[in-house]
């Protein structure tokens, strides 16, 4: 039993670990070479080196794609339609108060269109693989994890109920199609025992979702103030914690 107890929260640390994202692209979106930063919270992500040319543009249009969820289509259909759904709703969301802030800040007129067509910025995301979350397990496993004398069981639960998304991401001068930015993350934040996406089918990914689409937002607040301040994008990315800055990620690269 001594033994169990020692190499249990290994093994969970281990199959933590084994969650590591290929950072080539699986949708086709970029072919650059994304590279990771302790201070930047994605697996990986790329940054086009000098974007100040856009710091005097005064009116512009971002066009948001639908989620391409192309590759998940056929296997899980219903969660592919609900999560592009979602994402529609999120980004447009988070784009809408972004430009609010930047129009504010900057004294200019940005806007959202509803066609790529004549963009001055073309947001895309893609769904790389989905696993739906074993919504029965977890409740079984959050309930026995309290009653385990094993350490670490609770992580094991969590590892191997929980569901999995992994997506890319690019946003591309709309005009030239030139490449500006890019990432690819995987699960970024699990729900909580407590949350109730934690026993959806989908929660895990409807919840990482949402942090994406926020994290875009916070994407281009953080470039209009790096153009302000006259500072690279990369800085502001890093004091702004691009994609989550409140609590850890699970999944560690």
């Amino acid at each position: 039993m001594r033994t169990i107890r020692i190499l249990l929260p290994a093994l969970a640390a281990a199959c933590l670990l084994s969650h590591c994202t290929n950072l080539q692209s699986e949708t086709g979106l970029y072919d650059v070479q994304l590279r990771r930063s302790a201070k930047v919270s994605a697996s990986g992500f790329w940054l086009e080196g000098d974007p100040s040319r856009y710091g005097n543009v005064k009116r512009g249009t971002v066009y948001i794609a639908p989620l391409d969820v192309s590759r998940i289509q056929a296997d899980e259909p219903e969660a592919a339609a609900l999560l592009q759904k979602k994402m529609e709703e999120y980004m447009q969301e988070s784009i809408t108060n972004a430009l609010a802030t930047i129009n504010k800040e900057m004294n200019c007129r940005w806007t959202i269109t509803p066609k790529p067509q004549g963009a001055t910025l073309c947001i895309k995301l893609a769904v790389v693989s989905f696993t739906p979350q074993h919504s029965a397990a977890r409740w079984l496993g959050a309930i026995g994890s309290f009653f385990s004398p094993v350490p670490g069981t609770g992580n094991i639960v969590e590892h191997l109920t929980t569901g999995r998304i992994v997506v890319e991401a690019t946003a591309r001068d709309g005009r030239t199609n030139k490449l500006l930015m890019a990432f690819k993350d995987h699960n970024h934040r699990n729900p909580r025992f407590y949350e109730k996406d934690a026993y959806t089918s989908e929660g895990v990914a409807l919840t990482n979702l949402k942090e994406w689409a926020n994290g875009m937002g916070r994407l281009l607040i953080a470039g209009s103030t790096a153009l302000r301040k006259g500072t690279s994008v990369e800085k502001m990315l890093e004091e702004e914690s691009f994609l989550h800055s409140v609590e850890r990620r699970v999944f560690e690269d």
